[in-house]
């Protein structure tokens, strides 16, 4: 009887002073010991990774419409003997009349879906009309779309129209140049022109190199 309570101790010192007791021992007190900073338990976080939904995201994000705001006071007269003056607030205040452009300038293969002209008018006004224009590259110019807006007559203050393109145009910098138009009025203000578009999916997500 007394071998066996011996053999007993000896068998128990053996495992308490083996490696693995020492192994869970401490993994033991890394799990509760939380008293110190950088001791809290590891908890390994599982990303939500659904490859579906980020690219049904990805492809509703190209129906987003962006927009490219011009306004009036930066227009170009096409003569040097037009005058004008600054009407406030963005706005051209032509003394004579004239036609007036300003570049569009968008990415290629961006998609023209709405153009909008802001304009001024006075109880004296006379309307006027806005124009988008494509110019190709063998000198022939076509019309996109144009907007006129009405006389002071109709309306007074600072308003808008605005027009839907369907089908899109697709912007092809390579064959063509895009310009904005105003067939400038002495008496209505040109305050801005406004190109809605949306742009394609490689242009949304170029990659970015940090240097």
């Amino acid at each position: 009887m007394f071998l066996k309570k011996i053999l007993l101790i000896f068998i128990v010192v053996i495992f308490m002073t083996s490696p693995f007791s020492v192994e869970a021992a401490t993994t033991q007190r890394i799990a509760t010991d939380t008293d110190g900073p950088g001791d809290e338990p590891l908890t390994i976080q599982q990303e939500d990774y659904t490859p579906t939904a980020t690219r049904d995201l990805a492809l509703q994000a190209t129906t987003v419409t962006r927009w490219f705001n011009m306004p009036g006071a930066t227009f170009l007269p096409h003569s040097s003997s037009v005058t004008w003056g600054y009407g406030g607030a963005g706005c051209l205040d032509p003394s004579t009349t004239g036609t007036w452009r300003a570049p569009l300038l968008l990415l290629d293969d961006a998609q023209i879906t709405f153009v909008t002209f802001g304009y001024y008018n006075s109880a004296e006004a006379v309307g006027s009309t806005a124009r988008l224009y494509r110019y190709t590259w063998d000198g022939d110019s076509i019309q996109v779309k144009s907007l006129t807006a009405p006389s002071g007559t109709s309306r007074t203050g600072y308003y808008y129209v605005s027009a839907i393109i369907d089908p899109p145009v697709t912007v092809d910098n390579w064959n063509n140049s895009y310009a904005l138009v105003w067939d400038g009025s002495t008496t209505q203000d040109l305050c801005y022109m406004q190109v809605g578009y949306t742009l394609p999916f490689s242009a949304i997500y170029l990659p970015t190199v940090a240097k």
